[in-house]
Parts: structure tokens; C-alpha cells; sequence
């Protein structure tokens, strides 16, 4: 594709972004001459005035008349903010080289090196995660590609306008993690990264490094939702087994009591099968548990020299031990960066995690979605951080971002690598929960080897047996309801599965 080619399909997502104006909502009493309308005002299915109509005090009277309460209007501050960003972002690209990839192809391959950071101009992407243990020592990406196609799973869908990827081998320095294929015809930013090139690119330009910060976050927020929904499933299956199970190892002892006391093979035969099966094993798994009363360690990290130039532009503030930084519920509008001492994370009564490294970065992520979105605003803190020592942090508010990145881009840098590298973690716990649910899917449905495969195989034993169903017919009934069960939640929670994949 020709640079003239490239630049016409990156000017058209820019227009696309140009024309998407910003509204708010603006009370009867709070509207002002000179506002301009972004939506039609209607009274009874009828227009009384159209949008984009610059509002005089003849069309203000007219509200009142019709008891109009509030009106939506355009922000015309907030499309300033945005015509900026984008005016900032076209800039980040300037020099970049920009590729058309067709539907298909291979952008990158799951265990190449890291050579390139990428950022998707438009079109979209398959996220494709593939067991490593499938690929041979030495084995060569052209040889990867039938294994991919054939093992690969897809994870997620990379999609939108100037969204980053591949960030994690480039600020981390590893392999790629997973393949990328093209979902549609996509045009593609590669920024180099051989010999400290990304660094430098972003100290030039610590915007576009915002800009991959946000991307990670928002990438970052949206895997902690899938592993919340895996993690809920899991405990569905989870209990389901565990309530399951003690009924079975109950009613595998009746039969035992009624083969002893009836001297009949068959039954002691039945009791047998009882304990194949891994409903009967679960059990005394649950009964060996104990609760873990550890405090969970600090999280492991690079410490930043104290004389670092991280440190050389903010607000400092200094915490005593029980002191709180932030508290669960609020609105996530400052983040902080810890200079000296421990902090510990705190869900309730209950410290979830600790940080005590120089560097560590708190609360990061709603920050930057709530800066890069002006309708949707900042998250509110799902947990409550406090000083455990005496601690020193940097507190920086998001409205001195814009500020801060310009006199302190070391930061950008710092911040990103920080969010990258808490991605990878999220992205082996994301894999670990979808292996989970896969297991313990399998232990529940009726197929070889699973809970409902070896209840079929007992109830097929009774009814070989009529005169062991009369014996044990209260032992039946119960377990053909819980075969029924098992397979009946299968089902449901394999749909739910399913649509979370889509």
C-alpha cells in the first residue's frame, strides 16, 4: 500500500473521530444564549426545535412553555479536549510506517521475538493464545502456523481506532505471548524497538506513550472482567461438585450397608463403581482443605533507584502506618506512586495484596480510563489502600496529567511498563481460570471419566439388577435426579460459556 494510500484511510479515521460530537445534559433553568442543541427537542411526537440550532432567549421561552426540564446540548469545551487528543495522536504518528494487512494474515507469532510495537489504525484483530507445550524446541514460526490454526484458541478481538498491541514483549522484553491475525482488511502503525528504540520514541513523544497506557488499561479492565465471570462459573461448578459429592459418598455408604447386611456381590459391586468415580475422590479432597490465614506477599518488582527522574516532578505526601491512601467506593480520580515504605490492599477487613518496592504504581487504571473517557467519568475504587509503615508516595491528579507528561516523561515510560507487566500477570490468571472451568466442565459432564458418566454407569448396574432397585429404590431415586441434575447444569452453564467466548 502506498504512503498516499495509508494517509487517505488514517485522514478518514480521524474525520470519523472529528465528527462524533460530545453532549451534556443541561437543566431548563442552567441553558445560556449561544449554546448550541445536539439532539431534537420534541413536545407530543412533535419537533419544537432542531438540532444544531444555536439557542436564543425566544427558543429558551419556548422550553419553558412547553415545561421542558432539561435539554441536551453540545460540549463544545469537551469536543475541544477530543479535537486536541486527536490532533495529538495524529502527531504521535507522524514517521511511523503504517502496512495494509489482508484478512488472515499473520501480523505476529507467538513466540518470535519482540522487535516491534504495533498499533492498529483501523480494521481488526484475533488475539490467538496456543498451548506452548504443542510447539517443538526450535521449531520456526512457519512451522507454528498449522499447530495455531488448528490448537489455537481465540482470547479476544483487538478493534477500534489508534489501539496499541504487542506492548508486552516490547516493554517487557519477552517473546511475543500470542499470535495476531487479522479479522478484517487492517491497516497497521509499527513502531521499532531494536536497541532502545521504543524507549527513546516515547521519551520524544511521551503522548503516544499515554496513549498506549490507556490502551493497556482498558485492555487490563476488560481481562479482570472475563476472569470475574470465569472465576463465578468456576464457583457454580465448584459448589455444585462439593454439594454433590457429599450426597454421593452418603449414599455410597448405604449401599455398602445394604451389601453387607443382604451379602449380595452385586451391591458390593455397585459400591465399587461408587468409588471410581471422581464425585466420591472430591470429597476427601474438600475434607484435607484447610484456610490459608497467610498475608499475601508483596507483589514481585523491578525497585526504582531513589534518585530516578520518576521522582522529580509531583506532589509528595507522607503517611503514617494505618493511615489511609484511598478508600473502596470512592471515586478513582488521583493515582500514586510509591517513593518509601509498605502499603497494604484491603477488600473489607480482608489485605488482599501489599506493595513495598520503590516505583510501584496504585491506581492507575481508573485514572487513565477516566481521562481518556470525558462521558463515562472515573471508576470508583474497588479496594481501600492504607500505609502499613511509614510511607512517602507521589500523588498525581488527573488533572495534571496533561502537565506532568510534558515536564516528566520518564514517567509515561514508568507507568506503562507498570501496567504491562500487571497485564502479563492478568493475562496467565485469565488462562489459568479458562483451563479451570474447562477441568472441572469436564469432571461434571456426562462423558468417560466424569461425575455424570460414572453415576450413568451405577444406575445401569441397578437396572440390570431389578431386585437391587427394590432393595436400594430411595439410593435410586436420588441419584437419578442427581445424574439428571448434573447434566441439566451442564448444559446451562456450557450456553453461558459460550456467549462469554463470543
Amino acid at each position: 500500500m502506498s504512503d498516499s494510500g495509508e494517509s487517505v484511510v488514517y485522514d478518514s479515521v480521524v474525520k470519523t473521530l472529528t465528527s462524533c460530537k460530545k453532549m451534556i445534559s443541561v437543566a431548563i433553568d442552567d441553558i445560556q444564549e449561544g449554546m448550541i442543541l445536539a439532539e431534537d427537542v420534541a413536545h407530543n411526537a412533535s419537533v419544537i426545535i432542531t438540532r444544531e440550532t444555536v439557542l436564543k432567549l425566544s427558543h429558551i421561552e419556548r422550553l419553558k412553555k412547553f415545561k421542558i426540564t432539561d435539554v441536551l446540548v453540545r460540549d463544545i469545551e469537551g469536543e475541544q479536549i477530543a479535537d486536541q487528543k486527536i490532533k495529538s495522536a495524529h502527531k504521535s504518528m507522524a514517521g511511523l510506517g503504517k502496512k495494509m494487512f489482508r484478512k488472515g494474515e499473520f501480523v505476529c507469532i507467538q513466540g518470535e521475538s519482540s522487535e516491534e510495537l504495533y498499533i492498529l489504525v483501523d480494521g481488526q484483530l484475533n488475539v490467538i493464545f496456543t498451548d506452548p507445550e504443542l510447539f517443538k524446541p526450535g521449531m520456526d514460526s512457519v512451522d507454528k502456523i498449522p499447530i495455531i490454526e488448528r490448537q489455537g484458541k481465540v482470547v479476544t478481538v483487538i478493534k477500534g481506532k489508534m489501539v496499541n498491541f504487542g506492548e508486552l514483549g516490547a516493554l517487557l522484553g519477552e517473546r511475543r505471548t500470542a499470535t495476531i491475525v487479522t479479522k478484517t482488511d487492517s491497516v497497521i502503525a509499527r513502531i521499532p524497538i531494536a536497541g532502545g528504540g521504543f524507549n527513546k520514541t516515547i521519551l520524544k513523544n511521551p503522548k503516544l506513550g499515554l496513549n498506549i497506557a490507556i490502551t493497556i488499561a482498558k485492555r487490563l479492565k476488560d481481562i479482570n472482567v472475563y476472569i470475574a465471570k470465569y472465576n463465578s462459573v468456576l464457583s457454580q461448578v465448584d459448589n455444585m461438585i462439593r454439594e454433590f459429592s457429599t450426597i454421593y459418598v452418603t449414599l455410597a455408604g448405604k449401599i455398602l450397608k445394604h451389601a453387607i447386611a443382604t451379602k449380595d456381590k452385586n451391591l458390593e459391586l455397585i459400591h465399587d463403581q461408587f468409588k471410581i468415580s471422581p464425585l466420591y475422590n472430591r470429597l476427601l479432597k474438600y475434607k484435607r482443605q484447610s484456610i490459608s490465614s497467610q498475608t499475601p506477599e508483596a507483589v514481585d518488582s523491578e525497585e526504582i533507584p531513589e534518585d530516578s527522574e520518576i521522582f522529580k516532578h509531583g506532589n509528595l505526601v507522607n503517611k503514617k502506618p494505618g493511615e489511609i491512601i484511598c478508600y473502596q467506593g470512592e471515586v478513582g480520580d488521583k493515582m500514586f506512586i510509591l517513593v518509601s515504605g509498605k502499603l497494604g490492599v484491603f477488600v473489607g477487613d480482608k489485605i488482599v495484596a501489599a506493595y513495598n518496592k520503590r516505583g510501584e504504581v496504585i491506581g492507575e487504571t481508573s485514572v487513565l480510563l477516566g481521562y481518556a473517557s470525558d462521558i463515562q467519568g472515573f471508576d470508583t475504587r474497588t479496594a481501600t489502600v492504607k500505609a502499613i509503615s511509614r510511607s512517602r508516595l507521589m500523588s498525581i491528579d488527573a488533572k495534571e496529567i496533561d502537565i506532568l507528561i510534558d515536564s516528566n516523561p520518564s514517567m509515561v515510560l514508568h507507568i506503562t511498563r507498570k501496567l504491562a507487566d500487571r497485564l502479563r500477570g492478568c493475562n496467565n490468571v485469565f488462562i489459568e481460570a479458562q483451563n479451570d472451568v474447562e477441568d472441572y466442565m469436564n469432571k461434571l459432564a456426562i462423558k468417560e471419566g466424569s461425575c455424570g458418566a460414572e453415576m450413568e454407569r451405577i444406575l445401569d448396574l441397578f437396572m440390570e439388577n431389578v431386585n437391587l432397585i427394590e432393595i436400594c429404590s430411595a439410593e435410586v431415586k436420588v441419584l437419578r435426579k442427581m445424574y439428571e441434575a448434573i447434566n441439566s447444569k451442564y448444559k446451562i452453564l456450557s450456553e453461558r460459556l459460550g456467549g462469554m467466548s463470543n
